[in-house]
Formats: C-alpha cells, structure tokens, sequence
C-alpha cells in the first residue's frame, strides 16, 4: 500500500489465472478483485508558545512573540494548513 492508496482510501487489485492444459491449451480463470480499505487517521498535534515565556519577564507594553508548529501525527497527506490565533484585546 503506497501513501497515494492511504490518501485515496482504499487499494483495488486484480488477479487472473493462467496456464496451459497437458495438451497446450491455454485457460485461463475469470477476474477476481479484492479491495483493501485503508484507515485514515489524519490528526494534527498544535503546540503554541509564547516568548518571553515566563511571568516575571512580562513588562507593561511588553511585546510578546508567539510560534506555532503543526505536526502531521497521521497517515493522511495534509497540505496547506492555515493558522490563526484569537487573541483577546483588552477593553
């Protein structure tokens, strides 16, 4: 199973038999297919800090930085993860 199968869902495959008879006749079987589902778990982990990350550093008008990373943590190729944060201002 490729990362292609897992993204898609599921893989199909197809078998025939064949062969030859004792007197040269070739035979062969019908098709059979089998499909294999597979289980997509495509969780993200999110870790957000803040620097200076400390109390005892926060100053008035302190201005803080915060990172974001975003982590695949499942089997489903996730592409173009927007990020955002709600920051309360106060009144």
């Amino acid at each position: 199973m490729t990362q292609a199968d897992i993204d898609d869902g599921s893989v199909e495959n197809e078998a025939i038999a064949t062969g030859e008879t004792l007197t040269g006749t070739a035979v062969a079987s019908a098709s059979s297919t089998a499909t294999v589902t597979a289980e997509q778990t495509p969780p993200l982990r999110l870790v957000k800090s803040a620097s200076p990350s400390t109390v005892a550093d926060y100053v008035v008008d302190q201005v803080i930085t915060y990172s974001f990373v975003a982590t695949d943590d499942g089997n489903s190729t996730i592409e173009d993860i927007p990020a955002s944060a709600l920051v309360a201002m106060p009144s």
